[in-house]
């Protein structure tokens, strides 16, 4: 994906629920519904982690949105089922345009 202050015609296909963690009545914390937006995503090259002992696959992914100032690291993507965990997020150019967002895919 280009970072530049252009992304290419097309590039932001998929519709991408953004999720917030929120603290509920009851005192436990929960997901709720931020936004549902157009973004596009690449996988990233596949990492591995020790994981109490064991080496776990870990899929990392790089998504492209319209910037939004309300999205965080305590934020998640949630496309087609499949739920993403926010790791960092950069406004590549500064021009507040797009917001890059790197995330980690959680398996079930």
């Amino acid at each position: 994906m280009n970072t530049s202050s252009t992304v290419p015609i097309g590039f932001l296909n998929r519709r991408l629920e953004i999720d917030t963690m929120t603290l509920a009545a009851n005192g436990e914390f929960t997901w709720v519904p931020l936004a549902t937006v157009w973004g596009g995503f690449a996988q990233l090259t596949p990492t591995e982690r020790d994981a109490d002992g064991r080496i776990v696959g870990i899929a990392r992914w790089r998504f492209t949105i319209r910037w939004r100032d309300d999205v965080t690291s305590s934020s998640r993507i949630v496309y087609n089922g499949r739920i993403f965990r926010l790791v960092a997020t950069a406004d590549p150019t500064g021009d507040q345009r797009y917001l890059v967002i790197e995330a980690e895919e959680e398996l079930r």
